[in-house]
């Protein structure tokens, strides 16, 4: 890489994605995407992104549930709502 780095701004709120192969395409996004969004406003964003990333590495079984609104990533992620590990 060149040492010639563009500036980079963390300003603002952070969104994370979850994705899952048994969730259906997200909003109807032409790239197929299966996934919920999250943004770090979120009042359980820092739990939700633990939980996710912990089960992800442990392969334990997870259910998402969303809402079926596109609000949070120029509307082609489904709104995150409820996170389960079992």
């Amino acid at each position: 890489m060149g040492e010639n780095y563009q500036s980079y701004n963390t300003a603002g709120n952070a969104i994370a994605f979850i994705y899952m192969d048994s969730l259906p395409v997200a909003c109807d996004n032409e790239n197929g995407f299966r996934r919920v969004a999250i943004t770090s406003d979120h009042p359980a964003f820092n739990i939700v992104l633990s939980t996710a990333l912990a089960a992800k590495a442990s392969g334990q079984n997870v259910e998402m549930q969303y809402l079926t609104e596109c609000t949070l990533w120029s509307n082609n992620a489904w709104d995150f709502a409820i996170l389960t590990v079992q």
